[in-house]
């Protein structure tokens, strides 16, 4: 049979200490060149995140236009009960997507998200054209 021998325990204080292996060199240093090359990737990429969430606007939405919103859950007054509301008047526009609009029946200013918002079209002068209908004359 086999007979396992014991190690002799090394005093205390001391560590043993093997050389490390002649192979783990190299790759030691591509572990710490791939951590170098993912740090500037993650560097870069965060660099063109930042400058493309920074300017973030909506075409169509700007300064004293007319814009509608639509209705949360829970309406700021009990009384309301379409699925839009509005008009607002758009009062300050913000660089990350936020707006600043003001209620044009008592004047409140406060702040939504810009991707709410939908443009006001009115028709202020509807012009309506008259014409006589008369009965058609038939031909034999």
């Amino acid at each position: 049979m086999y007979q396992f021998r014991p190690v002799p325990p090394t005093p205390p204080g001391l560590q043993q200490h093997f050389p490390p292996h002649p192979q783990s060199q190299p790759q030691q240093t591509q572990l710490s060149s791939l951590e170098e090359t993912l740090k500037a990737f993650m560097q870069t990429s965060n660099q063109i995140l930042q400058a493309n969430s920074q300017a973030i606007v909506r075409p169509g939405n700007q300064v004293d236009n007319e814009v509608i919103e639509p209705q949360r859950r829970e309406p700021r007054v009990t009384s309301q009960v379409e699925k839009e509301i509005g008009p607002f008047l758009v009062h300050t526009v913000y660089s990350h997507g936020t707006f600043d609009i003001e209620n044009l029946k008592n004047g409140d200013v406060f702040r939504v998200n810009g991707q709410c918002l939908k443009l006001f079209l009115e028709l202020k002068n509807l012009e309506v054209d008259i014409m006589p209908l008369e009965d058609p004359v038939y031909r034999n």
